[in-house]
């Protein structure tokens, strides 16, 4: 597996890795504009509500907030243009902390990351350099 150092946009098998701070919520007008600057050729056939829009949105946003996934491929997959948008979002506000190239998995999906796990881990890893290690001999 390559891992893949700046942003990548349609790539038929990526997994971006976000770690979404759980207050966070994007202006309702930044993710109506992402939307608009993918909604075009075939995914831009069928006109969407802002209702349904945002909805689907805050839903993907979510999913991502509890540490699962989301990915757009298959009937269950979120549209491409919602996808899009939230790893647009995600890369303008430093969420993504990895693009990850899947090379022959045939989907691209975004891989959240819960915000108790990350302060988890590097609560685990500010003790971990604070410890002083004791040698065998005086234990």
């Amino acid at each position: 597996m390559k891992i893949k150092s700046d942003f990548i946009t349609n790539s038929s098998s990526t997994a971006y890795i976000v770690a979404i701070p759980n207050d966070f919520e994007p202006d309702q007008e930044v993710i109506l504009k992402y939307f608009e600057t993918h909604n075009i050729g075939s995914y831009g056939s069928e006109e969407w509500s802002q209702t349904r829009i945002l909805e689907d949105f805050s839903e993907c946003l979510d999913i991502l907030k509890k540490g699962d996934n989301i990915w757009n491929y298959g009937d269950e997959g979120a549209d491409p243009r919602i996808f899009y948008t939230v790893a647009d979002i995600c890369e303008e506000n430093d969420f993504t902390l990895s693009i990850m190239d899947l090379s022959n998995e045939g989907n691209t999906r975004i891989e959240g990351i819960a915000e108790e796990d990350v302060s988890k881990w590097f609560m685990n890893t500010q003790l971990q350099k604070l410890k002083i290690e004791v040698p065998d001999e005086q234990n």
